[in-house]
């Protein structure tokens, strides 16, 4: 059963319908109740009616139900009675009316409410959209931006070190050129020093030689003369004990003959002629044996003294061509040390100057090489940049 204001006045019949006996029963079952508590009465029982089950408001110990079963159902013919019912009558229509009215109040307030909540959310759903969008760009711009200056930033960072590779190399270059001219000047110095040095040991092995020579020619000299005085004073007193010898032979040999002629004399003067001619013959022997002995010592000493002399001056030969010999392979040496230091200075100086073009041509080829990848970076870069 439905409570409708769509009519303000009902029909003359409407007590004799079903809907107002329900109606009044249902008042009747309930008395007190206002419209809205009936209505909800009413729907309970429609649907306590359509599940077979039982509601204790209508059937339990108020009896609702039977209550406005009764109170439809009664028929009041004093003017109280009627008053009352028509008062419930124009009640129940007031609250059904009023209901509908906050219904439909209700409902277009929720459509407005629901318009209002589409259109915010519409406003808010575009503003976010818009939002987005605006930082979307703002971020694109933004990053777009930060990746120029980062470019920019890379290829002048690439541009300075190249520029600082490429001054570090120049001066690496000078250096080493200078460093080489540098040392190829004390590889020349040094070289012209020790030949200098070497000249001047040479000079002094050569005068030392020179003076040790001629010491020891003096020495030989030397030698030689108190060898020479040594051999004349030794024969000199060889032949004054010679002669001394001979002289005591010769006393001896007279005083023997004065005793053997003494002895003969005593003996007989028989042989006196002979012993005599003996004696005679023995001084003779006697002085030519001195005579001899005198020559020999004479010769031997004039021999040794030959002998000598001729040692002295082989030995002095000797000494010079040694000397000369020396100085010779002295000064080959000095010619031939200086050669090979000269050979090796110049070896040096080229090994030098041939390490010195390879570092060279090695750092230019790595600064090439280094060009080469910061060329390929930046048109790397250029090609992201591109995309």
């Amino acid at each position: 059963m439905t409570y409708s204001t769509s009519a303000a006045v009902l029909p003359d019949d409407y007590e004799n319908t079903e809907e107002y006996k329900k109606a009044k029963a249902l008042q009747d079952a309930n008395p007190g109740a206002s419209r809205s508590q009936l209505a909800g009465i009413d729907q309970s029982n429609a649907s306590t009616t359509s599940t077979g089950t039982s509601n204790n408001l209508q059937d339990g110990m108020f009896g609702f139900q039977q209550l406005m079963d009764d109170y439809y159902a009664s028929d009041p013919q004093d003017d109280a009675g009627k008053l009352q019912k028509r008062t419930f009558q124009a009640d129940m229509i007031q609250q059904a009316m009023i209901a509908q009215q906050t219904e439909a109040r209700a409902g277009k307030a929720q459509e407005y409410e629901m318009a209002g909540m589409k259109q915010a959310m519409d406003l808010d759903i575009r503003n976010q959209e818009q939002l987005s969008k605006t930082q979307f760009d703002l971020g694109a711009q933004s990053k777009a931006q930060d990746f120029d200056l980062q470019e920019r930033f890379a290829t002048s960072d690439s541009q300075r070190e190249a520029d600082r590779m490429a001054l570090a190399a120049n001066l690496q270059n000078n250096q080493t050129k200078l460093e080489g001219d540098e040392n190829r000047l004390s590889l020349g110095e040094q070289g012209r020093q020790n030949r200098l040095q070497i000249d001047a040991e040479g000079t002094e092995q050569r005068k030392g030689i020179e003076a040790q020579g001629g010491v020891d020619l003096k020495k030989i000299d030397a030698g030689a003369e108190q060898e020479r005085k040594t051999i004349g004073t030794q024969g000199e007193e060889q032949r004054k004990i010679i002669d001394a010898q001979g002289g005591v032979d010769i006393s001896k040999i007279g005083a023997t003959g004065v005793e053997q002629r003494a002895g003969i004399a005593a003996q007989g003067q028989a042989n006196m002629g002979e012993i005599d001619r003996q004696g005679a013959v023995d001084v003779a022997k006697i002085g030519a044996t001195g005579t001899e002995e005198r020559k020999t010592v004479g010769a031997q000493g004039e021999e040794q003294r030959k002998i000598i002399g001729a040692t002295g001056a082989e030995e002095r030969k000797n000494i010079g061509t040694q000397g000369n010999v020396d100085i010779s392979k002295i000064g080959a040496q000095g010619t031939v040390d200086i050669g090979k230091i000269g050979a090796t200075g110049d070896q040096a100086v080229r090994q030098i100057g041939a390490t010195g073009e390879q570092e060279r041509e090695t750092m230019g080829a790595q600064t090439r090489e280094t060009a080469k990848d910061r060329a390929n970076q930046r048109q790397y870069s250029r090609e992201l940049a591109a995309r």
